[in-house]
């Protein structure tokens, strides 16, 4: 996890050099509820790596490093890291955009195995966890407005595989829905 922070500040900062001007940093925070039910927190930033246009919309391609954990009360919190690459559809002169993205991440859950329970005050005396790592691709659908002055806003629906060589695959979804803000760095 820290390494993937370290990467996404050397990233910015070798990114914030190479510019003569002044720039602006794209970051997002918001919801992160998979299952629905299961809420948490989550924070990224997209990079663009390219654009095609034509006379109606422009679509660039981006890449979008993310991090965030959830919870289940009672059963486990997840970490999750994760970065999706997909196209920005939206009108020339436009704020409202589409964006489908395809998505690889990595979720690291303490997951709780079992609980003792003393019958005589109703105490907890003992709990067993355990560490479970999940390969996570997933398909994703984000509907937004682009920050204008500073901030915007964004919804994002994912469906995707938790994947493990320890326990059962299963099924995973998630809904986002929170903030877009442009941070100004001067050069």
């Amino acid at each position: 996890m820290k390494k993937l922070l370290l990467f996404i500040a050397m990233f910015a900062t070798l990114h914030s050099f190479s510019q003569e001007s002044q720039t602006a940093v794209p970051l997002f925070a918001g919801y992160y509820g998979p299952y629905l039910i299961q809420p948490g927190l989550k924070v990224g930033t997209k990079l663009e790596l390219g654009e095609r246009t034509n006379q109606e919309e422009a679509k660039p391609l981006y890449l979008s490093p993310q991090i965030g954990v959830f919870t289940r009360s009672g059963n486990h919190t997840s970490l999750v890291a994760n970065a999706d690459l997909g196209y920005v559809f939206k009108k020339k002169h436009g704020s409202v955009y589409a964006a489908p993205s395809l998505g690889v991440g990595y979720i690291l859950a303490q997951q709780l195995l079992d609980q003792s329970l003393d019958l005589n005050n109703g105490e907890k005396p003992n709990s067993n966890r355990e560490w479970r790592s999940f390969f996570l691709p997933t398909l994703n659908l984000e509907f937004g407005k682009e920050p204008g002055e500073k901030t915007g806003w964004y919804s994002k629906v994912s469906y995707g595989r938790k994947i493990s060589s320890l326990v059962e695959n299963s099924d995973f979804f998630a809904f986002e829905v929170g903030m877009k803000f442009l941070i100004q760095i001067k050069k």
